[in-house]
Order: C-alpha cells, then sequence, then structure tokens
C-alpha cells in the first residue's frame, strides 16, 4: 500500500497550543535558581531573594500576572508575538548589519575547488552556474511552501509551527521611524527577485505565467545582466549601502528619497516585494572559510547588499557562497533549512523559456541630501565592520559520535559546558549565556531563552580547574551540569522559562510603577549575555553559521555539532579590549582537547576498578 499523504503545510496550525503564561511563583522561584552564581556572596543572594519575596509579598507579582493574563486574552494567537518582534527587532535601532543580521556559509558546489587565492575578478562561469543553481533550488522550496508542500515539521510531542515558513520569502523589513516594519505577504504573489552587481540592482522576473524559469535558463538571465551592468552610461548610487546604516538615519533616508521623486518609490517598492535578493560580487574569496564568512555577512564595506531582505544569496567569483538574513520574520534555524535544500542543486524539470529579456534596471534619483546620507553610510559601515572580529573554527578531532559513546551526555549541553568553561578560562568569571529554545510547539512560538549557566555548570568549572579532583570526579561533576542544562532547555522550550514570562511583567506595568526586583543589578548581571549562543542541525551542505555579539563585550556564536568534529562561528568586537575572537577560539579548542582527555582517564579509571 502507498504510504498516507501527507498533510499540507499549514493544516494542523490551528491544532497548536497556545504559548503558555506561568504561574508566577513558578517562575520567580526558577529565576532565585539561575542568578545564584552572579551572586559574589550569600548576602547578595539574600538580598535579592529579598526583592523576590517583597514582590510577591506586596501583591505585585499577582496584579501584573492578572494583567498579563487579561493581555493574552486580546491576542488572537500569543500573548507574546506581536511584542516580541516590536521589541526584539524593529524598535531596535542599531543596524541589522552585523548587530542583528545572521549568516550560513556553504560548501563548494559539486567539483569546484577554492581559488588558492582572494582579491579582485571579473565575474566567472562557475559563479553565475553557482547562483543560477542556489536561485532555482530556492523557488523551487517556494513552490513547496505555496503548495503546502512542506512536510510539517514534527517532534515526538507532535507537530510544531510552521507559521514562519510564511515569511521566508518576498519579506523585506522597512525602515520607519522608533519602531520598522516587515512589507510582505504570504503566499508573495509577485513574481520576481532583486539582483544586485556592482551596486546597481536589477528585478530579475523568474515566473513566467505559471511557469518558473529553469537554473539554466537563470542563468542566461543572470549574464544579460552582467553584460548591462558593465554596459550601463549611468552608475546608479549606491542606495543599497543605506541599509547598513542606524535605523533612525535609514528612516529619515529612506523618507527623504521617497519625497524626493516617485521613481524612488517605485524602487523600493520593486526590492521590497522581490522573493529574495541575489548579489553577484567581483570577487574571489580564497580558500579561507574566515574570509567566506566576513563575504556573506558583511562583504568587506557591507556594498552591494540589501540588508532588510530576509534572504540574500552571496556568490563570489570563485564560486563560494552562502546567505545573509534579517532577523526578525524568521529564525535562522528555518532558513537553514531552505538553504540545506538549495544547495543540493535541485535538477529542475520546468520547460526552458524564451531567450528575451526578463529583467529591469532599478533606478534612483538623487540630490546632494540623499549623495550625503549615502557617503555618511560607506562611513558608517566601514567602521562598523571594522569593529566586528569573526572567526569559523573548525574543531576536527571529535564530534556527536564520541560525547553520546564516551560521556553519554547530550552534545548540545556538552558543548556549553565547553563554551562556559572557555569563558571562566580567557575572564576568569562566571559568563551569563543565552542559548536559543525553540518555543515553535506553540501557535507562533519563536525563542525562549535557555539560561545555560547553572549552579551546576559552576560546579563543573570549579571541579574541572581543581587539579586535585580525579578525571571520575570532574565526568561526574560534567554529567550533572548536562542534566541541568537539559532540564531548564526542555522548561524554556515548553514555555516555561524565565526570560519571556518576565518580560511580560514588565510589559503590563503602568507608568510610575517601579519594583526593587527588576531594578536589581542581579537582574540585569544575569541578562547580560557574556554568551549569546545557538545551535543549528547537523549538514554537510553548511560549513559554517553565525550571528553578532549582542552587548559589545561579549560573544555571539552558532555552531553545529557533526558525527566527527564541531563547527563554530564565533563574532565580538576588536574595540573591547577585554574579548577577542581568535583567543577565545584558540582557547576553546584547548578546552576541548582537555574535556576529551580527562574523559578518557575517567574510562580508564572505571575499567580499571572493573
Amino acid at each position: 500500500m502507498p504510504p498516507p499523504p501527507t498533510p499540507p503545510t499549514f493544516a494542523l496550525q490551528q491544532t497548536l497550543p497556545r504559548l503558555p503564561i506561568p504561574p508566577v511563583q513558578q517562575t520567580l522561584a526558577l529565576y532565585l535558581q539561575t542568578i545564584r552564581p552572579f551572586c559574589a556572596s550569600d548576602k547578595d543572594y539574600a538580598e535579592t531573594e529579598a526583592h523576590v519575596k517583597q514582590f510577591v509579598a506586596s501583591g505585585a507579582a499577582a496584579q501584573l500576572q492578572e494583567r498579563l493574563l487579561a493581555h493574552d486574552k486580546t491576542q488572537p494567537g500569543s500573548w507574546l508575538s506581536n511584542w516580541w518582534l516590536a521589541l526584539a527587532y524593529h524598535s531596535w535601532r542599531e543596524s541589522v548589519l552585523v548587530n542583528s543580521n545572521w549568516y550560513i556559509i556553504f560548501r563548494n558546489a559539486d567539483g569546484a575547488e577554492s581559488a588558492d587565492q582572494s582579491g579582485p575578478r571579473d565575474f566567472t562561469a562557475l559563479q553565475v552556474k553557482r547562483a543560477a543553481n542556489l536561485t532555482a533550488g530556492c523557488l523551487d522550496y517556494k513552490d513547496r511552501i505555496d503548495n503546502e508542500q512542506l512536510p510539517i515539521e514534527m517532534t515526538k510531542a507532535g507537530p510544531i509551527c510552521m507559521n514562519q515558513y510564511r515569511n521566508v520569502f518576498g519579506v523585506t523589513r522597512v525602515p520607519k521611524k522608533d519602531c520598522d516594519y516587515n512589507f510582505g505577504t504570504h503566499p508573495c504573489h509577485f513574481k520576481h527577485i532583486c539582483v544586485s552587481i556592482r551596486n546597481q540592482f536589477y528585478a530579475l522576473q523568474v515566473y513566467v505565467g505559471r511557469n518558473r524559469l529553469t537554473a539554466e535558463a537563470i542563468e542566461k538571465q543572470l549574464w544579460k545582466i552582467i553584460e548591462a551592468a558593465k554596459k550601463t552610461s549611468v552608475q546608479q548610487p549606491a542606495v543599497g549601502i543605506l541599509t547598513a546604516e542606524h535605523r533612525d538615519t535609514w528612516s529619515l533616508a529612506h523618507e527623504h528619497l521617497e519625497k524626493l521623486d516617485p521613481q524612488n518609490k517605485t524602487s523600493f517598492s520593486i526590492i521590497e516585494s522581490a522573493i529574495f535578493n541575489l548579489a553577484l560580487d567581483e570577487f574571489l574569496v580564497g580558500p579561507s572559510t574566515d574570509s567566506l564568512a566576513k563575504y556573506v555577512f558583511h562583504n568587506f564595506d557591507g556594498s552591494n547588499r540589501w540588508f532588510d531582505k530576509s534572504i540574500t544569496l552571496c556568490v563570489s567569483a570563485d564560486g563560494r557562497a552562502g546567505a545573509n538574513g534579517e532577523h526578525s520574520p524568521l529564525d535562522a534555524l528555518v532558513c537553514a533549512y531552505l538553504m540545506d535544500y538549495a544547495v543540493k542543486e535541485n535538477k529542475q524539470t520546468t520547460p526552458e523559456m524564451v531567450d528575451a529579456s526578463l529583467f529591469q534596471p532599478i533606478a534612483w534619483v538623487v540630490d546632494t541630501k540623499a549623495k550625503e546620507y549615502i557617503a555618511n553610510a560607506q562611513v558608517f559601515a566601514k567602521n562598523l565592520i571594522a569593529d566586528s572580529d569573526v572567526k569559523v573554527l573548525n574543531f576536527r578531532k571529535f564530534g556527536t559520535d564520541f560525547i553520546k559513546k564516551e560521556v553519554g551526555t547530550s552534545p548540545d549541553a556538552f558543548m556549553q559546558m565547553a563554551l562556559q568553561l572557555t569563558f571562566f578560562r580567557m575572564h576568569g568569571h562566571f559568563p551569563a549565556v543565552y542559548e536559543t529554545a525553540s518555543t515553535r510547539k506553540y501557535l507562533y512560538g519563536r525563542t525562549e531563552t535557555g539560561r545555560s549557566m547553572s549552579i551546576d555548570s559552576a560546579n563543573f568549572i570549579k571541579t574541572f580547574n581543581d587539579t586535585s579532583a580525579s578525571p571520575t570526579k570532574k565526568v561526574e561533576a560534567l554529567k550533572i551540569a548536562c542534566k541541568n542544562h537539559v532540564d531548564y532547555l526542555s522548561k524554556a522550550g515548553n514555555g516555561f522559562g524565565v526570560d519571556r514570562h518576565l518580560l511580560g511583567l514588565r510589559l503590563v506595568m503602568k507608568p510610575g510603577e517601579s519594583y526593587e526586583i527588576f531594578k536589581d543589578p542581579v537582574f540585569a548581571r544575569s541578562s547580560h549575555w557574556d554568551l549569546s549562543t545557538s545551535g543549528l542541525f547537523s549538514s554537510k551542505n553548511v560549513v559554517g553559521t553565525g550571528f553578532g555579539t549582542v552587548y559589545p563585550d561579549g560573544y555571539g556564536m552558532n555552531y553545529a555539532l557533526h558525527s566527527g568534529n564541531i563547527t563554530i562561528g564565533v563574532e565580538s568586537k576588536t574595540s573591547n579590549k577585554k574579548t577577542d575572537t581568535a583567543a577565545f577560539c584558540s582557547t576553546l579548542e584547548k578546552v576541548l582537547e582537555d574535556m576529551q582527555t580527562v574523559v578518557l582517564a575517567a574510562v580508564s579509571e572505571t575499567k580499571a576498578k572493573l
């Protein structure tokens, strides 16, 4: 018998439960557990505990909880989703470049080798073919979403929310003073992508009627665009660099350009409605993975991009490629599934299109003030990028196979303990750690904070650094810390973490209301993320991922745990004298080696006792 048909992609959305609001005293008790490592003394902890008890005894906690529950009843899908989009992303006014956008870098195309050098190079056949194949793969994925043929993601507990897939294509963040917004609807009914070459933008029609262009047809159109870009006698201003600016500055420039001439409004509309952006650059990345990460993350100077697009495919002259994405419409994990699919270079079966040109250049009208905005943005982007220290580490001595077999813990928890131990070795204190926990088991769920630092992980760090402790004792401490981590991450994924609930309580406070719990220095310290971390699934098609640090004195990192190796992209700020990306990566390598040595020594101790 043939297998039963899979349900349409969005068929189970309305069966998903709503994101819960935990009992307030449960959250506060968990909060007290998480802040213990950040209290310098028992006195500090007692003061924080007193603030929490007063918050409850005064009736304030119950009152705010009632307001939050009332707010929940007014929201159609989730009490958090609208707040989160506005507060975590759209009202945050720093540049999306480096600060918010993520990057995903791909393996080389089949049969292609990286150039042994880097630097300027004319467009190449390898580059254009790779770009066409990636574009075709993305469009195939789009059709699967639009036709609801994408399988619903499932866990042991059941289906998870697929809503973010509605925000993959045709979505663009638009600057607006104080709070941006996203343009786009699902399904995206526009039929063009945007192609950027030499800071010039072109709208390329990739659907003709109901037919989608094949990879071969896209390749021909890209060569036509390259030819047009080379022959143009009128070089359009580099308006795309404005998307790298501070959001309020960009909103003023955007408004100025719209008012300056109707042509600009039309051009904005074409770019903002495009399915995604494809950037082709006259540059050899070379064999360095770090260079590839920087190329996809910011293109070294922020040129030839529209950083507000939900997806920008970036392809260099040596065919090295990746994707850069604006974070607000969807999380990088969702986009990573798309990229994993697109890199597989799926062959298309749609009929060949006619040879006519299917693109149009996007034009701008600028004045002296607009040119000044662009010049300032170029300087702004250059300084922002110069302050971003990016590196991708590929640790090859072991991976998940070793961790599962010899340690018997969650590989993710093992990695989190390694990251904490690394930070402690470098900086001498326990880090506040954010790990992304997915809440997609709920309708419109996105993330909750996994507070990875705990009493048990602090004890592991102390024990591991204790030269008198035996390997067996060190591994026992590691296992206890890993179990605590898994337990907390499970709570967070089920909607019973600390941070989102406390955020909700703060958001329903009225003007003039103030509570010591939220003014407590320990409250601020426990969420000042020294390590902002997230993990992606293992894939041979993705060789690195990353994003910027949340705080200028911390690190931002995204890792993938493979069977025999571990990859991690790390970013910190060169202007901060305390942090150092290269030193973090080299220290992490040594920590992982030390942990392996201790684990194997503990195994030997156990065997010796038998």
